[in-house]
């Protein structure tokens, strides 16, 4: 005591609020802890360790032990307590913290001497909880990274495991709308699997089958496969009916309601709407706080397009508040886009900018080029409304169909940034160029208008390949004028 009074004296040390000693300057305690030699820091680190461990140590010290005991050289101990601080900050979602600590662990595990199929299956089962939160971080590409290490090291894992590593690794894909390599590793996932039978087993077993095939429904929702996705979600009925948990339960009506949508063009119809609402008392009976979430934002996204523009903004704010506090830059990203699109039908334009260049960041950070493309269509239209300069408003509009077309499968909601372009062509009376948006607009796999807008469209589309192209303008003006009443332009 004497000693460390000395050294307090001197401003070597300094009282904390909390009545204990620390360094007055790092560089000093950085100093003196290259003075020890290793032997005794090894021995010193383990003693603070033990201390700590006899004491019966709070969650917040969890990563303290671990350090203590790697320092050490107390592998295994390290890894154990790196992997309780990792599940412990991924409880709380402090994410970036849990992936240091899994990371952590995993170079622990490595230098723990384990035994080589003890060591494989403990880093397999690590780097599956590393690539799960890099993927909710909005972080594809290492996720994907991950998972693929995991599935190195669970060569030698049961089917079941291998499967879910595959179908995680498609999800990644998913998540990019590469559509092509998401249903491959689906494939592979049902490969481990194995043909269905009547013995086919265990609750894992199945839990695994049926969200491959609804993960696969997804795919086939996005490339608008109208006719796949049913056949999709009729093998998955019966299996449903009989056995499935509340969770694929939601996966399967979920499935319906997409099903519905792109049967509908997005003109969401009431029965869609009730499926929708069945799919969120799905989730709701699971207790999952993810699904629960990603519920809410569906809630938004089918009643943004019934024209419940109300309610969809209270159902997408939750979403958003949700994926704010759990680190759900995925669901976030989608949250933000349709958010900024009831800004915009409420013809809210500081709002809808806003929130279009809040939702160009996430889906950049991201890599979400779908999203990318809304937000820059969304900032057109604000400029637009703003009277911003024509080359900046089309510089948007052509950002956003630029991000579109580097994606496999149209996007459908194209009349956000199209929209803007075709009632510039008009106003300066290049009535072509306002027909080629119109084409685009009518395409099959794009959102449809209300009836009568889509009416002026294909009439529009009709006099101008009749040879008339002044009852084209005319048409196309009704559209114009429509699309604004309508709160789309």
């Amino acid at each position: 005591m004497e000693a460390l009074e000395q050294l307090r004296v001197r401003q070597i040390f300094e009282d904390t609020d909390n009545g204990q000693l620390r360094f007055v300057h790092d560089k000093i305690r950085e100093i003196a802890y290259e003075a020890i030699s290793e032997l005794d820091r090894r021995v010193l680190h383990l003693r603070a360790a033990e201390t700590i461990e006899a004491g019966g140590a709070a969650p917040h010290l969890l990563p303290v032990l671990a350090h203590h005991f790697a320092k050490a050289g107390a592998w295994s101990r390290a890894r154990t307590y790196y992997i309780s601080a990792a599940e412990r900050a991924r409880a709380i979602y402090a994410n970036n913290e849990a992936v240091t600590f899994y990371r952590a662990a995993i170079d622990a595990a490595g230098r723990s001497g384990m035994h080589a199929a003890e060591a494989s299956a403990t880093c397999a089962w690590l780097y599956e909880q590393l690539g799960d939160l890099l993927s909710l971080s909005g972080r594809q590409d290492q996720a994907r990274d991950a998972l693929d290490i995991a599935l190195d090291h669970a060569s030698d894992a049961a089917p079941v495991d291998r499967a879910r590593l595959y179908r995680k690794l498609g999800k990644t894909w998913a998540t990019h709308l590469q559509h092509d390599r998401a249903l491959a590793a689906y494939h592979s996932a049902e490969q481990c699997l194995g043909p269905v039978t009547a013995e086919t087993g265990s609750d894992a077993w199945w839990e695994q089958w049926i969200q491959t095939q609804t993960d696969r429904a997804e795919i086939y929702y996005w490339m608008g496969q109208i006719d796949s996705l049913r056949q999709q979600l009729d093998r998955i009925r019966p299996v449903v009916e009989t056995w499935a948990t509340p969770h694929q339960q939601a996966q399967f009506y979920y499935g319906l309601m997409l099903m519905r949508i792109r049967m509908e063009r997005y003109q969401a119809s009431t029965d869609t709407v009730a499926y929708c609402h069945s799919y969120i008392a799905a989730c709701e009976a699971t207790g999952d706080a993810q699904l629960i979430a990603s519920s809410q934002f569906s809630g938004g996204f089918f009643h943004l397009w019934h024209g419940d523009l109300d309610v969809a903004a209270r159902y997408l704010d939750t979403a958003i508040d949700a994926a704010e506090r759990t680190g759900n830059m995925i669901l976030l990203s989608r949250s933000l886009t349709y958010r900024t699109v009831v800004h915009r039908m409420r013809h809210d334009a500081d709002a809808t900018r806003a929130m279009a260049e809040r939702s160009l960041a996430v889906a950049t950070a991201g890599g979400m080029r779908d999203y990318m493309g809304a937000a820059e269509a969304n900032l057109a239209w604000s400029g637009w409304h703003a009277a911003q300069p024509r080359k900046d408003v089309e510089q948007h509009c052509r950002a956003a169909l630029g991000y579109w077309q580097e994606l496999t499968t149209p996007f459908p909601f194209e009349w956000t940034a199209r929209l803007p372009l075709l009632a510039l062509a008009l106003a300066i009376g290049h009535v072509e160029p306002a027909i080629t948006e119109a084409q685009a607009l009518l395409d099959g796999k794009q959102y449809r208008f209300p009836a009568l807008l889509d009416n002026h469209l294909e009439q529009a589309l009709s006099a101008w390949q009749g040879g008339d192209p002044d009852a084209a303008r005319s048409y196309l003006d009704g559209f114009v004028h429509g699309a604004q009443r309508g709160g789309y332009l």
